[in-house]
């Protein structure tokens, strides 16, 4: 037992020492690994991000994508965003639409938007 307990600290201690560290998923990183590896998830959001559209439900995605151009949307699902007040006039639209929002509103900036409630 005390032969196991010794094994199991060295081990640690070699894994800490190493600069390695085991992830939320369970995966084992370690300061040579790519990030893409040890966060897969990530990567695939930053690499491949979902459309502002598909953020939105209450109808088949033929009839959602419509709209979403009829709101001034863009064709591939994203909007310019440089302008603020069109991309707010954007979520209105769709929301009188009768179309709901599905990404959090977890913070007090998403929480401005009318998507999460604000006039």
């Amino acid at each position: 037992m005390k032969t196991t307990i010794r094994l199991f600290f060295v081990s640690v201690l070699l894994v800490s020492v190493t600069g390695c560290y085991i992830t939320k998923q369970g995966r084992l990183c370690g300061i040579t690994t790519s990030q893409n590896s040890c966060y897969p998830n990530t990567y695939r959001e930053l690499m491949h991000p979902t459309p502002l559209r598909d953020y939105w439900v209450g109808s088949d995605s033929e009839s959602r994508s419509r709209d979403w151009v009829d709101c001034g949307g863009n064709p591939d699902g994203w909007a310019n965003t440089d302008d603020d007040s069109r991309f707010l006039s954007i979520e209105r639209c769709m929301l009188k639409k009768n179309y709901q929002y599905i990404r959090k509103c977890d913070s007090e900036f998403r929480r401005t938007f009318p998507s999460c409630g604000a006039p």
